[in-house]
């Protein structure tokens, strides 16, 4: 290989060109992720408007922003909570 040639990434969504695999990782997360796994058994999917939200109403544009936000959510820990105790809410999110 000579140094002339560049070996680019192709998004195989919307065809964008990436120069490296951290760019093209970086702009997948951002544009085309559709779910987040964030914790065993619990997965969010994207909504309509393209973000994430929390069961506390909070949206946000990456995945890894919601799941470092419900670590320390307030409204999950009192979910868990009434769980633990016996207790079942649902909650409803309407968009």
């Amino acid at each position: 290989m000579n140094q002339n040639q560049v070996n680019f990434i192709t998004c195989s969504h919307c065809n964008e060109f990436f120069s490296s695999k951290g760019k093209y990782q970086s702009h997948y997360t951002q544009k085309h992720q559709n779910e987040i796994r964030i914790k065993e058994g619990t997965t969010v999917f994207r909504s309509q408007n393209g973000k994430f939200i929390c069961i506390c109403e909070k949206e946000f544009e990456l995945g890894k922003s919601l799941k470092r936000h419900y670590k320390n959510c307030i409204k999950v820990h009192e979910k868990e909570l009434e769980n633990e105790q016996g207790k079942i809410y649902f909650y409803y999110l309407f968009y």
